[in-house]
């Protein structure tokens, strides 16, 4: 089945990149920067700290209509709530990035450690993990992409 793939970087705020990559371009800048040259980004940031639809709304609007953004899940539904009764957070990620629309083009949990025993041991991952495959970019996420 042919994907499409994107080419971009694990995030774009990165202090040490300034002098070899970012040369003289200020660091407000650094986003649509990255954008000029790659496809798409992973938003690390996401993962740490819900943000709000603004910032969303910055990031779509800094960068051109062909480029796409991969978030990261908050880390409140993987390493907090384990995958247990998580629709409500998982909504509240969704409904923030929504101003992102069709630019969207992945969201990634990442899993802690400690559910390396659990996939090893019935290979698949736990059933609550449904409300990502339900609420979380619907038809680009599915329990069977999850990353860790």
């Amino acid at each position: 089945m042919p994907g499409k793939v994107y080419i971009g970087t694990s995030g774009w705020n990165y202090k040490s990149w300034r002098e070899d990559f970012y040369g003289d371009t200020p660091q407000k800048q650094w986003l649509r920067f990255c954008a000029e040259r790659f496809t798409a980004i992973e938003v690390n940031g996401t993962f740490y700290r819900l943000q709000p639809q603004s910032t969303f709304e910055k990031w779509r609007d800094e960068t051109p209509g062909r480029f796409s953004f991969a978030i990261k899940g908050h880390r409140y539904v993987t390493h907090n709530k384990k995958l247990i009764d998580i629709e409500e957070p998982v909504i509240r990620c969704r409904d923030a990035a929504s101003p992102l629309g069709k630019r969207l083009a992945a969201v990634v949990w990442q899993l802690p450690a400690a559910f390396k025993k659990n996939i090893q041991a019935t290979g698949e991952i736990p059933a609550n993990a449904a409300a990502l495959e339900k609420h979380t970019a619907r038809d680009r996420v599915s329990p069977q992409n999850v990353v860790r």
